[in-house]
């Protein structure tokens, strides 16, 4: 549905979103894009507020196990040497997927980008 950099929400979330009121509470423009929840769920994923660049989130795969749904997440951060721009981000992914009826657990991995 959509990424980037600079999503305004400031604190760390992740959320798995089966109604058009949950998609509106968590999508800051408005209106949201129109979704059709009868068979699909947004996962939304927000890394937060950091004080640079170069640092990123990102949904990497969604696994139905049968008994619940694992979804992988990877954060990626700036080496020590990277050029990075001094701006306040905040990056995020959202994307869509078939419905999930069952229980979710995120596993997030972490990955620092190194740049020497």
């Amino acid at each position: 549905v959509e990424k980037g950099g600079y999503s305004g929400h400031t604190g760390s979330a992740y959320y798995v979103i089966n109604t058009v009121d949950e998609w509106a509470d968590v999508f800051e423009r408005s209106p949201p894009p129109e979704i059709d929840f009868s068979n699909t769920t947004i996962i939304a994923v927000f890394m937060g507020r950091r004080s640079t660049g170069g640092f990123g989130i990102e949904v990497k795969e969604i696994i139905d196990t049968g008994f619940l749904v694992v979804v992988r997440v990877e954060q990626t951060s700036p080496g020590k040497g990277c050029m990075v721009p001094m701006v306040i981000t905040s990056p995020f992914h959202i994307v869509k997927t078939d419905k999930i009826v069952r229980k979710v657990r995120f596993d997030t991995a972490t990955r620092v980008i190194e740049c020497d």
